[in-house]
């Protein structure tokens, strides 16, 4: 008789048990697939409006891209990279695949402090002092470049590059408007 009061109260066991974790499973899986109907969106979001963007302005290419440094905030004095993690191309080639954990020189290290302080940038490459970024803007036939600050988090400094293959005024209100709007949906899709 004890030997089937041990398999009666051992299947209880048994069963309460299975049925705990499958609630827990359901209920891990529930918020996993949550947090992917909430980040899918937003990246679709995201390169709805660098697409835009693109097409208003003209640009040839619009990036969002990343400097970090493996740690803390970027900083001058560390090495810092640069990795980009959403594009949209335009008459401009692109260059995504190759712009990861790309390591930074001081001259685009200084454009990133600038970057930081001011918020946004208006670069002319004929201007530019020598350095990778000038580098890759001549070999990419870029004339000039936007650059303007959307986030920053403990690791991270969120930056676009809006990058133009033909004369262009950028000066231009229409341009500059077009510009500050989309940044703004941008910061807000970053949250």
């Amino acid at each position: 008789m004890s030997d089937l009061l041990t398999i009666v109260f051992s299947s209880g066991i048994t069963l309460f048990l299975t049925k705990e974790g499958v609630t827990a499973f359901k209920a891990w899986r529930r918020e996993r697939k949550s947090k992917f109907n909430t980040v899918l969106p937003r990246v679709s979001e995201v390169y709805e409006e660098m697409n835009s963007l693109l097409n208003t302005v003209d640009a040839g290419r619009v990036l969002v891209l990343k400097a970090h440094n493996g740690g803390g905030r970027p900083a001058v004095g560390t090495q810092l990279y640069s990795s980009a993690v959403y594009e949209v191309w335009g008459d401009l080639s692109s260059v995504k695949d190759s712009w990861q954990n790309q390591p930074l020189d001081e001259e685009y290290t200084q454009l990133l402090v600038q970057l930081e302080s001011k918020g946004v940038l208006y670069v002319d490459t004929k201007d530019m002092d020598d350095g990778v970024l000038k580098q890759l803007y001549f070999a990419s036939h870029i004339l000039h470049s936007v650059v303007v600050k959307i986030a920053q988090d403990e690791k991270n400094l969120y930056y676009m590059s809006i990058n133009f293959s033909h004369p262009v005024d950028l000066s231009e209100p229409s341009i500059r408007e077009a510009i500050r709007s989309s940044v703004n949906r941008l910061k807000q899709l970053w949250g």
